[in-house]
C-alpha cells in the first residue's frame, strides 16, 4: 500500500456526485485503492484475480479506511453505482469493486495523442533548454541520493502485503508450525495489514511475533493441563 501516485482528472469535476461530499471521498479513495496492474492472490484456498482498475474489499474496511459508517458506506456505493461509476460482484466473504472509467481517469487516452504531444514536447525542449537541464539535474541528485541509501542499507520501500504463499514459504524455511499462513493472511487483511494506529513495516517479523506468542501459549496451557492431572492423581490418593 501506499506506493506511488495516481493521476486526478479535472473533469472528475463535472462527475454527478462530485458535489456530494460523501460519495466524492469514497469515489476518490477507491481511484486511489484501485490496483494499477492485473494481480491474483489465494483467499480461502481460491485463486483470485484482480484487473487493473479494480479493488477487493468490503463495507466494514471500507468504513475503517474512510471514516464513515457502514450504512453510509453502503448508501454511497448505491450512488455511485447509479451514477455508472462503478459496478461491484459481491460474495459472503468480500466484493470486487470495478472502476469503470479507470482507464481514462488515469490519462490513458493521452496515447492516442502521442505524436501531437511529442511533437509539442520537442518544441519546448527547443525554447526552454534552461529549465529541461534544471529538470535533468534534479533528477540527477534525485538518483544519486537514492543510491547513497542504498548504499547504507536504509529501507527506501513501502510495505507490499505478501501473498499466501509467500508466507508457507517462510514459514518452511525457518520451521514455523506454530502459525497458519492463511490465518495470519486474513487477519491482517481484514486490518488493512495496520498493527495498532500504525502500518505494518515488517510482515516477517509479524510472522515471528506470532510465533513466540502461539509456543508461549501452548507452554502455558500444557503447563495447566499438567496441573490438572496431578491435582486429579492426588485427589484419588487422599
Amino acid at each position: 500500500m501506499y506506493r506511488g501516485y495516481i493521476k486526478t482528472w479535472r473533469k472528475i469535476k463535472e462527475a454527478s456526485w462530485y458535489k456530494n461530499p460523501s460519495a466524492s471521498h469514497l469515489a476518490q479513495h477507491l481511484i486511489r485503492e484501485a490496483n494499477h496492474k492485473p494481480i491474483k492472490f489465494f483467499l480461502n484456498n481460491k485463486e483470485i484475480e484482480v484487473l487493473r482498475g479494480q479493488i477487493v474489499t468490503g463495507r466494514l474496511q471500507l468504513s475503517i479506511d474512510t471514516g464513515l459508517s457502514q450504512q453510509a458506506v453502503r448508501t454511497n456505493l448505491k450512488v455511485l453505482k447509479n451514477c455508472n461509476f462503478l459496478t461491484s460482484t459481491s460474495t459472503n466473504k468480500y466484493s470486487i469493486i470495478t472502476i469503470c472509467k479507470y482507464g481514462v481517469y488515469q490519462g490513458e487516452y493521452e496515447q492516442t495523442n502521442q505524436q501531437t504531444n511529442q511533437q509539442t514536447n520537442q518544441d519546448l525542449t527547443s525554447s526552454q533548454p534552461a529549465v529541461n537541464q534544471d529538470l535533468t539535474t534534479n533528477n540527477n541528485v534525485k538518483n544519486v541520493r537514492i543510491k547513497e541509501c542504498k548504499n547504507k542499507n536504509i529501507n527506501i520501500c513501502a510495505f507490499i502485503k505478501p501473498e499466501i504463499e509467500e508466507i508457507k514459504k517462510y514459514l518452511d524455511e525457518k520451521k514455523i508450525d506454530v502459525v497458519d499462513a492463511e490465518t495470519f493472511f486474513n487477519f491482517y487483511e481484514s486490518k488493512g495489514w495496520m498493527i495498532g494506529k500504525n502500518k505494518m513495516k515488517n510482515w516477517k517479523a509479524a510472522v515471528n511475533v506470532w510465533a513466540k506468542n502461539n509456543r508461549d501459549k501452548n507452554k502455558k496451557d500444557t503447563l495447566e493441563d499438567f496441573e490438572k492431572s496431578f491435582n486429579v492423581e492426588r485427589g484419588k490418593h487422599d
